[in-house]
């Protein structure tokens, strides 16, 4: 955990939802300065914090991926547990503790391991990919960028998996290229494992037809067709 404490083995164990407040207890939380001197968490009052990052580590200590917090607050529970209270945008998903355990192991080493999971469970592993291509700055994206993007769309059943399968059409095995509309657009503009406004190519576009509403598949056409040289649905 970023900001004084390690939490290379801790478990969030439980949270409480108010509004934007979140309250969450660590175990296993092995304090390092400041958070070692007399009085450094505050006791019963705590230790407000103007930003926490609850980083996910892998087995040598290097950052996977991190989960960002403001408005924090640090109380100290007992000998190895401590409670947080914070405001944040983004929450661990409750599916993705599996899936920072396969990137600790090295991550995917080959495409669609996704398609394992059921629709409706592949969220957490968009976060995941989301969030350790922001940890890493992209390096597992292909030295050369692509000019042109073949997207298989014979296992785009919903939006996540539509992320899923364009960030490993470009970038392999776990690759990130967006995973919303507006860092889809981000991508697009280049830097991203492809070159600005690339040609698409998208296979099986029929299977993807079949499961996307017409209004969600409207709203991916128009950022793609809006910010690529050429579409060719097949």
């Amino acid at each position: 955990m970023g900001g004084g404490g390690r939490e290379q083995d801790s478990r969030i164990i439980s949270s409480d939802h108010d509004l934007d407040e979140w309250t969450f207890t660590l175990t296993g939380f092995t304090p390092v300065p400041p958070f070692q001197s007399p009085g450094g968490e505050g006791g019963a009052a705590g230790t407000a914090l103007d930003s926490l990052e609850v980083q996910v580590l892998g087995g040598h200590g290097e950052v996977l991926g991190a989960y960002s917090a403001w408005n924090a607050e640090l109380t100290r529970l007992d000998e190895d547990r401590r409670q947080i209270t914070c405001a944040t945008a983004l929450l661990p998903h409750r599916d993705a503790q599996p899936v920072w355990e396969l990137w600790r192991q090295g991550g995917p080493q080959q495409k669609n391991l996704w398609t394992e999971l059921p629709s409706g469970r592949r969220a957490g592993w968009l976060q995941v990919v989301a969030l350790s291509a922001f940890a890493t700055s992209g390096a597992a994206r292909p030295k050369t960028p692509t000019s042109e993007i073949v997207l298989n769309g014979e296992h785009i059943v919903d939006l996540d998996s539509f992320y899923l399968a364009i960030g490993e059409a470009v970038n392999g095995p776990g690759g990130y290229f967006g995973w919303n509309l507006d860092s889809l657009t981000d991508c697009l503009h280049g830097g991203w494992g492809a070159r600005a406004a690339p040609r698409i190519r998208w296979e099986n576009f029929t299977d993807t037809q079949r499961h996307l509403t017409q209004s969600t598949l409207d709203s991916l056409l128009s950022v793609i067709s809006d910010r690529t040289s050429e579409v060719e649905l097949r």
